[in-house]
């Protein structure tokens, strides 16, 4: 079962059975961890909405109930191994393997479909640029795109970096895929969720390089929440263990309720190299038919650089656009972040916060979040950005 430690609270019989989650203090990361012990101990599977408004007499009773059916529970700790949490949140779902290689793809929305063809007038279309978080592919952003008012281009990150890959390299073969589908008439709309914010911020800052102007949105991200909650919250004492954390959750990702991770943490730690740890975990792991073990290698490899990248940050310049953020109302206090999550630092232009009773894996997921966006646009086609982004909505 659940236990108190999970949301902080040493001696569970000192509060109300009645007390929801949310009432006691839980944060986005002991949500995850929640909703992850539900899913996997018990194959119950909870929204965002439901995990917020859970008691515990009511966590008590579910638990008992299951209990009652089965012999054996698996333990909390065997099935979430340190850091682990942190790195789920940060990972969405990958979609269809065989799409993830394209260098950019247009999704369906409100006023368009996904195909490279205009389905508006060419001189009166905007385009937004999504870069998308860790695992850097368009089907995490498929439900956000689906409510948008605007034509939206996910521009894919591959899967093929290597260990001397860097970010300026990255930024710049996103670049060289934006530009060919930028329409020079309009305003750049650029559009970052979490990790995306770190490259979303490089390609405002190179096209108004070149006399472009636009605007700028970071969905629960910013370079010091990245870099900040990789240092914190995921708790990794080492390489090493960011690689075997990132290995264990993908590995789940491919292959769902599978029994080889209940002990594949502690079996990794005596096998050598990176290259050879995933190699022996893809071989170990119960023969699925989504993802092929390259994809799943390539993946892991891709997130591990990525997450150095996020930790070791290149110089970004200051962009002048405005930056709209949107994230998670209550984060965990321990970051110590500003409200704007330091974006003051990459923008002479003003910030808009938007606060959203949501989790930073799900928030892209909220209706809300994507009314704030198309509000936005619809202002700015107006030509009224500036005096929107000047005030502050919660």
């Amino acid at each position: 079962m659940l236990n108190g430690n999970v949301i902080g609270i040493k001696n569970i019989k000192t509060v109300s059975q009645q007390a929801s989650l949310a009432d006691l203090g839980m944060d986005s990361i002991m949500a995850v961890e929640i909703k992850q012990t539900f899913e996997r101990e018990y194959e119950i599977f909870l929204t965002a909405e439901d995990i917020r408004t859970l008691t515990l007499a009511r966590i008590m009773e579910l638990t008992a109930q299951i209990e009652t059916n089965t012999s054996t529970t698996k333990s909390v700790s065997s099935a979430t191994p340190k850091g682990s949490a942190g790195i789920q949140i940060f990972i969405k779902n990958f979609g269809d393997e065989k799409l993830t290689t394209k260098p950019f793809m247009y999704l369906p929305t409100m006023i368009s479909d996904d195909s490279d063809n205009n389905s508006l007038d060419q001189e009166n279309e905007m385009v937004m640029f999504i870069l998308p978080g860790l695992e850097g592919y368009a089907a995490g952003m498929v439900n956000l795109s689906r409510r948008l008012e605007v034509k939206v281009c996910v521009l894919q990150y591959y899967s093929e970096e290597t260990d001397d890959d860097n970010f300026d390299k990255m930024v710049e073969r996103l670049y060289k895929t934006m530009k060919e589908r930028l329409n020079p008439r309009h305003p750049y709309i650029l559009l970052g969720y979490s990790f995306g914010s770190l490259p979303m911020l490089k390609l405002a800052q190179m096209l108004e390089s070149e006399g472009h102007s636009g605007i700028a949105f970071c969905i629960d991200g910013s370079p010091d929440f990245l870099k900040a909650t990789i240092s914190t919250i995921m708790s990794i004492e080492n390489e090493i263990q960011l690689q075997n954390s990132l290995i264990f959750h993908i590995i789940n990702i491919t292959s769902p309720k599978n029994e080889v991770t209940k002990t594949l943490m502690d079996k990794l730690k005596d096998i050598g190299s990176f290259e050879e740890r995933i190699q022996w975990a893809i071989r170990i792991c119960p023969s699925q038919q989504t993802y092929s073990n390259k994809f799943i290698e390539s993946t892991v490899k891709a997130c591990y650089y990525r997450l150095k990248i996020a930790l070791n940050q290149s110089e970004i310049k200051k962009i002048k656009a405005p930056i709209v953020l949107i994230r998670v109302k209550k984060n965990p206090s321990f970051l110590a972040l500003d409200e704007n999550y330091g974006l003051n630092k990459f923008t002479d232009g003003s910030i808009t916060v938007h606060l959203l009773e949501d989790y930073h894996d799900s928030i892209t997921e909220n209706k809300q979040c994507a009314n704030i966006i198309n509000s936005v646009l619809s202002a700015q086609r107006g030509g009224k950005v500036s005096n929107l982004c000047s005030s502050k909505c919660s």
